[in-house]
């Protein structure tokens, strides 16, 4: 699957992984599920390497994964957050 993909930029967390491809217009996910922290849209486990699809169309810069969440910065500067959100580390309080 990724051996197309030329030198990719990959961030590990307790116990899920994603993947982003060099030019930045691919996202894949797996591992657990928990917390909705692949974005996937579920909670459900994924052995296999998922595509992102609400990240479809974006470009993506960045990424970090902590325990139980997962951080994506696009290149416009957006971020965007999903899993966990027991200390506010997906939507800090204001």
């Amino acid at each position: 699957m990724f051996s197309a993909v030329a030198s990719p930029q990959v961030a590990c967390g307790l116990n899920h992984t994603l993947v982003v491809s060099a030019d930045g217009t691919m996202v894949w996910a797996f591992g657990d599920g928990d917390y909705g922290k692949l974005g996937l849209g579920n909670s459900t486990a994924k052995s296999s390497p998922q595509q992102v699809p609400a990240l479809s169309g974006i470009h993506i810069q960045d990424v970090a994964v902590g325990a139980e969440h997962t951080l994506v910065l696009s290149s416009t500067g957006d971020v965007y957050a999903w899993g966990s959100n027991s200390e506010g580390q997906v939507t800090p309080e204001s």
